[in-house]
């Protein structure tokens, strides 16, 4: 019966609804405790908007995966090459002439969650591409540090000033003037990231590049070379 899996297409919708707004408010609830000079009950309740509505979005993760079919919950991990394949893949569809590539060699491991580290590795590599001219390459690069799995975006494109990489992880932010833009990419990766104890980072200087760096920690990856 077709049922049980219009219901489940039906729970995922309603989840993602829900977790866009949910994620403003969490974005900003962040943004607020941070601010200089709250005190008191201010604080209180900037500290609460935080807690609750990541509650919140965890309950909206946990629904999302309850909704995903049960052979593609079992397929979480993937080897990392496999992975960064879809990546390129992915973008040479949005940019068919665009200069992707890998850089360096690729650690034998897998990863888990890996279709949420494409989603994420998809939204910088185009955010790289459109920072940069069309004759200049963006390189994706892997490495392990200290227990930790870094993939680095890296372009040499225009680059963004100290205000604009403060803004950057905040909803509806762009500097894009045309095209595809909801502004709210890099704070719902972030989201994807920090849900399973993950991180990005940005490191950029106005007119040399950006790199984009996605960290994540030993529980996500797993040696496992090939047979």
């Amino acid at each position: 019966m077709h049922e049980p899996r219009m219901a489940a297409e039906a729970l995922a919708g309603w989840a993602h609804d829900l977790g866009k707004p949910l994620a403003v408010i969490a974005i900003h609830g962040r943004r607020l405790a941070k601010e200089d000079g709250l005190t008191g009950e201010t604080l209180a309740l900037a500290r609460a908007i935080v807690a609750l509505s990541d509650d919140a979005l965890g309950v909206v993760d946990r629904l999302m995966e309850s909704a995903r079919p049960k052979q593609a919950r079992k397929n979480q991990w993937n080897f990392l090459d496999s992975t960064l394949a879809c990546v390129i893949a992915a973008v040479q569809r949005l940019h068919p002439d665009c200069r992707l590539r890998l850089d360096g060699t690729i650690p034998s491991l897998q990863v888990r969650g890996w279709r949420e580290i494409v989603s994420v590795l998809v939204n910088l590599s185009d955010n790289a591409i459109r920072a940069s001219e069309n004759h200049q390459s963006v390189l994706i690069r892997s490495r392990c540090l200290n227990d930790q799995l870094r993939i680095d975006v890296v372009d040499q494109g225009h680059g963004m000033s100290e205000a604009v990489k403060e803004r950057a992880f905040n909803p509806y932010f762009s500097t894009q003037q045309s095209g595809r833009v909801t502004g709210l990419g890099l704070a719902q990766c972030r989201r994807l990231l920090e849900r399973r104890g993950g991180e990005i980072r940005l490191e950029s200087k106005e007119a040399i590049g950006t790199c984009a760096s996605v960290i994540l920690p030993g529980h996500c990856f797993r040696k496992r070379p090939r047979a």
